[in-house]
């Protein structure tokens, strides 16, 4: 009976022995595999941006937008090498940089004259107040002023009432 148990316990020292041997033979074989198909069309067109030494900042905001398309278009295609790739992304970073910064000033400058013309229309409707803040006080120096006369007709009036 201890004789096919010693047979099993063998069989799967064996299997693993097996697969570990099995396993590194495995890169090997990817390892041997033909580098990634690369568009000699699509590598011109980058290497014609990439050639183009022209400041993202002296661009006008339109041209700076068709550049940006230009290397996204550029992306997308799967047939361009690794190092041209990267190259492409890092120029794009670049100009998406001073794309937003332009965008972000643009939008700052809207924000300000739209404070502005708030500013004005409030200021427009601001001389109507200063006349009712100007009678306010008058008012008020009018109803002390009723206060004292009408407490002074009451003691004019307490004077020359007969006593009784």
């Amino acid at each position: 009976m201890t004789e096919p148990q010693a047979a099993t316990s063998e069989q799967p020292a064996a299997a693993a022995t097996e697969a570990t041997a099995a396993v590194p033979a495995a890169p090997a074989a990817q390892s041997t595999e033909a580098p990634p198909k690369v568009s000699a069309e699509a590598e011109q067109r980058a290497a014609t941006l990439l050639a183009d030494t022209t400041g993202a900042d002296t661009l006008s905001e339109e041209a700076l937008r068709e550049r940006v398309d230009q290397y996204r278009d550029l992306l997308s295609d799967p047939d361009l090498s690794s190092k041209t790739s990267r190259a492409l992304r890092k120029r794009l970073k670049e100009d998406r940089q001073v794309l937003r910064a332009r965008v972000a000033a643009k939008e700052a400058a809207a924000a300000e004259a739209a404070q502005k013309d708030a500013a004005a229309q409030q200021q427009a409707a601001a001389p109507e107040q200063p006349k009712a803040a100007t009678e306010q006080p008058a008012t008020e120096q009018q109803a002390v002023a009723v206060k004292v006369s009408s407490r002074a007709s009451a003691s004019v009036w307490r004077m020359g009432c007969p006593q009784g």
